[in-house]
């Protein structure tokens, strides 16, 4: 009888069990990430039904979508038979998106007669994925600055929670925290190994920037977490302004000649320096107490100075709205001179549009002469007129009634020995050579042109005139009156160099031997001086 009743328990325990209802449930939600979670279910009272369960697995869908319609399906193979009735199912997944509320519902499914599918559903869950976090870049420091370039340099200390180290680089802009997309920004990508590896260093080099300019940079990182999940992250900012041209100092001021009057200085420029400006005046004075002058380039011409004398000089770049600091001191000392200065410059006399200057050489022997001429509110320019044998300039073409300055100074070859090798027999030889030195120049001479032709000038033109013209071989004087009251006769050339003089007037001259061109006569009588240009062939 109790062995009866045992079974009957036991016979009644099984029907009861098979009459319940089977079930599944989610027991946990666990190790989430940013893509990943690892869900854990369990089937109850599958009874004799254990044979008939098809598939086991579970849905999972964002949060915003409540059906299971576009879910992914993440199905499992079906337990055996000998398998327990009670059992846990999980699944991770990387194809979730960071950040992001989820559903999650586990399912069973039975067999059925034909194509029908039974299935059961656990009441849903939600979870919400693990945020970015983000990588720990730093944006490090800015070498090899220079006015227009600028090399960053950074590192990647670590991956965050990220699957996937993507691209990183270097944003950069003249506005503060910038972006990939922030208007004016600029970006460059830079190479790194990609193991995994920490930190990665990494660097840019930056061109054509903006002189004197701040610019704001930070690290860009782009972590990919899955096919379509891409994150970007920023380092904190930092700053670099590119250099100014007056940052530097010019540098190398050196002589390149020094004559007896003036000196050619040089020096090498910094980026971006134009504009310089020159200081200079006796041994030993104090920046800012000599004389001045600006210019272009990197070199300058000093005129006016004192023969043997000892100078400083300085240079500096001049910018828009700076200068920069004054260089080394550059001594020079002038030479002595070794030709002797001109004396008695003045004027012998003047028309409306011609003059007639002469002077007193230095010393016997003295034949070729510099002269620098102008109105006299201009500067000397250009390339000195050349007077040779004679110390008389005869400038024409003048303006009548304008002052005119003048000055004069000698050119004179200076003989010396000096030594060299014998390029035959290897000896050391003296040689004798000649160099061209210059005296200092004179003082300005000012003059004025009269305000019309001579007085009585008419008269002169009655009495002389110049034929033919051009001419080719000979020139003839014709003169109506008394030959006795001409008191002479001169010839220039353009340049003012006298090429014939003569105390009377010759009827024919011979000027076969003239160079052609124009010149100017000069015919002087009693009266005052008519002048006649005349064209040689």
């Amino acid at each position: 009888m109790k062995r009866i009743s045992i079974f009957f328990v036991l016979f009644c325990s099984t029907i009861i069990v098979g009459l319940q209802a089977q079930t599944v449930t989610i027991n946990s939600i666990e190790n989430i990430t940013p893509t990943t979670v690892k869900v854990k279910g369990e089937i109850a009272n599958l009874g004799s039904r254990v044979a008939e369960i098809k598939r086991r697995g579970f849905f999972i869908a964002p949060l915003n979508n409540p059906t299971a319609g576009d879910t992914i399906r993440y199905d499992t193979v079906a337990p055996k038979k000998n398998e327990t009735y009670s059992y846990e199912l999980y699944k991770y997944e990387d194809y979730l998106n960071p950040n992001t509320d989820y559903w999650v519902q586990a399912f069973i499914t039975f067999k059925k007669t034909g194509q029908d599918t039974e299935y059961v559903y656990s009441i849903k869950d939600t979870f919400t994925t693990a945020a970015p976090i983000n990588d720990y870049s730093s944006a490090g420091y800015v070498d090899n600055l220079s006015l227009t370039t600028a090399t960053l340099k950074g590192s990647i200390d670590s991956m965050g929670n990220a699957s996937i180290l993507h691209d990183v680089g270097f944003v950069y802009s003249k506005t503060s925290n910038p972006t990939l997309n922030a208007p004016g920004a600029e970006y460059t990508r830079s190479t790194f190994n990609s193991n995994k590896v920490y930190p990665k260093a990494i660097s840019s080099d930056l061109i054509n920037l903006d002189a004197s300019t701040m610019y704001y940079y930070r690290v860009w990182v782009i972590n990919k977490y899955n096919e379509n999940y891409y994150d970007t992250t920023y380092s904190t900012q930092k700053s670099f302004t590119t250099l100014h041209a007056c940052n530097n100092v010019p540098i190398g001021l050196d002589t390149v000649y020094v004559h007896t009057d003036e000196v050619e200085l040089t020096w090498q420029a910094g980026e971006g320096q134009t504009l310089f400006q020159v200081e200079y005046g006796f041994s030993g004075h104090t920046v800012g107490e000599g004389d001045t002058i600006t210019v272009e380039g990197t070199s300058v011409v000093l005129s006016d100075l004192e023969s043997n004398r000892s100078y400083t000089s300085y240079v500096r770049a001049v910018c828009p709205d700076m200068n920069s600091e004054w260089s080394n001191m550059r001594p020079f000392h002038t030479r002595a001179a070794l030709c002797e200065k001109v004396m008695g410059l003045h004027l012998d006399n003047a028309t409306h549009v011609t003059a007639k200057l002469e002077w007193t050489p230095g010393k016997d022997g003295d034949n070729q002469w510099e002269v620098l001429f102008a109105t006299k509110n201009q500067s000397y320019g250009g390339t000195p007129f050349v007077v040779k044998d004679y110390p008389i300039f005869a400038p024409a073409g003048l303006s009548e009634n304008t002052e005119y300055k003048i000055k004069v100074r000698t050119v004179c070859t200076i003989t010396y020995d000096t030594t060299e090798i014998d390029p035959n027999t290897g000896d050391e030889i003296v040689v004798t050579k000649d160099s061209v030195a210059r005296s200092l120049w004179s003082e300005d001479y000012e003059f004025i042109t009269a305000k019309s032709a001579l007085t009585d000038g008419e008269e002169i033109n009655y009495y002389v005139s110049v034929f033919p013209n051009p001419a080719s071989d000979v020139i003839n004087f014709s003169m109506r009156g008394d030959i006795r009251r001409i008191t002479k006769t001169e010839i220039y050339s353009t340049l003012g160099t006298l090429v014939y003089s003569s105390d009377t007037m010759p009827e024919q001259l011979d000027v076969s031997n003239f160079e052609s061109g124009t010149y100017i006569i000069h015919i002087t009588s009693l009266k005052g001086t008519q002048v006649e240009k005349i064209f040689i062939k």
